[in-house]
């Protein structure tokens, strides 16, 4: 069995659209944990009317403490095989748990499942994911989605999300947690789209600087965590975590500049 657990803090406009993508699913074998983080809207009331009609789903209401521990309160209480983690505004698509129960059951030296995903929302996309990666890439930077399938057995009693970091790297620490666990199992990329990324709005100046140094304090902390790993792997982190800053500087300056900020209203004008 499958168990697909997808944290919610007030998603009552999208989590209806995600539990339905998960019902519709061509495999069966599946129990659905909705993890709400003490959401203030009409979460739970839809989330309880889809409860009523597949007792596979199942409402779980925690006090607010974060995505962090939404996920990890899912796996203590997950019943499946497997753990699959969607967030609650994404949607899976049809044979999405078919096709990758079936790679994890034909390969047992296989550590997980990832996928591309398509993009959809504000803007439309499709990503572009390696189809291989070793632990010094991820050590580097997140080389997935969160959207993977894994076994229950592998993540054990001692990974978990670590509600320390900020929403958006949490998921990045979690699968060095466990690529680093099993170094030699293999990463599997399917080639099918598993899910659909909802892509929102609200992209502004202040935005992208308070996302700057969120990265810059989240690459800070994973650093002092996995210091060992990154001692062993790299020779000079220091100038490799540099390099970003000064790339990332070099676009705040481009998004700043006056050229860019008048092709964004030219831009904005024709949507």
């Amino acid at each position: 069995m499958v168990s697909v657990i997808i944290p919610t803090y007030n998603n009552a406009m999208y989590i209806q659209e995600c539990i339905q993508s998960v019902t519709t699913q061509s495999y069966t074998d599946w129990e659905c944990l909705i993890i709400d983080d003490g959401s203030t809207d009409e979460t739970a009331v839809l989330v309880k009317e889809m409860t009523a009609a597949d007792n596979r789903i199942k409402y779980i209401h925690q006090e607010n403490s974060g995505v962090s521990a939404a996920r990890n309160k899912g796996i203590g209480d997950a019943s499946g095989e497997y753990l699959l983690f969607l967030d609650g505004d994404d949607t899976l698509n049809t044979l999405a748990l078919e096709k990758m129960t079936a790679i994890l059951e034909n390969n047992s030296d296989a550590l997980l499942v990832y996928s591309d995903a398509a993009i959809f929302g504000i803007s439309q996309n499709y990503s572009h994911l390696h189809d291989t990666f070793t632990l010094s890439d991820l050590l580097k930077q997140n080389q997935m989605f969160i959207t993977n399938l894994v076994r229950r057995k592998d993540i054990g009693d001692k990974i978990r999300f670590d509600s320390n970091i900020s929403s958006a790297y949490e998921d990045w620490e979690f699968w060095i947690q466990l690529v680093a666990a099993y170094p030699e199992k293999k990463k599997i990329k399917i080639d099918y789209c598993v899910f659909n990324y909802r892509k929102h709005g609200n992209s502004n100046m202040l935005k992208l600087k308070s996302e700057s140094e969120k990265r810059k304090k989240a690459f800070d902390y994973v650093y002092m965590k996995h210091k060992n790993l990154y001692d062993n792997l790299f020779t000079d982190y220091i100038t490799t975590m540099n390099r970003k800053d000064f790339y990332e500087q070099k676009l705040d300056k481009i998004y700043s500049s006056l050229p860019y900020r008048i092709y964004s209203k030219i831009v904005s004008f024709f949507k």
